[in-house]
């Protein structure tokens, strides 16, 4: 496969697609939500999936606390938490005033199909074709 490394990485970023996080449909909207990272130890073992926050949402924007209601890892739901942690968002509103409010995010993380293809041929080194030499 031209263009994939033989290995598998151990460090920096993976290529994995950003973790969707819809917006909430409450009135809270996102206005600094930074996608986790990736635990590589995670994309290495091929981990994917949903992990489902619940969000309290305080009257300035901030994440007061992170429930995590549903998760295919610790590893994920770790990021998840800890991202969510740092995030901002517009206030709810009621009666025109800024109120405190619990939204459901459901942070997806999903492997590169390259990268799936990456890991099948890594633990399966039959697969791979010899590197040409001139």
């Amino acid at each position: 496969m031209a263009g994939l490394p033989a290995k598998l990485p151990t460090a920096g970023k993976l290529p994995v697609t950003k973790p969707a996080i819809p917006p909430a449909s409450s009135g809270v909207a996102c206005l600094s939500c930074p996608a986790p990272d990736y635990p590589i130890e995670a994309a290495q073992r091929g981990t994917r999936g949903v992990v489902d926050l619940e969000l309290t949402v305080s009257e300035d924007g901030r994440v007061e606390e992170v429930k995590v209601l549903a998760a295919p890892s610790d590893e994920l739901k770790e990021a998840s938490v800890k991202a969510a942690q740092g995030w901002t968002f517009t206030p709810a509103m009621r009666d025109g005033k800024p109120v405190r409010e619990v939204v459901q995010v459901p942070v997806v993380f999903r492997l590169f199909q390259s990268y799936a293809r990456l890991r099948q041929t890594s633990s399966n080194p039959s697969t791979s074709s010899p590197s040409k030499t001139r």
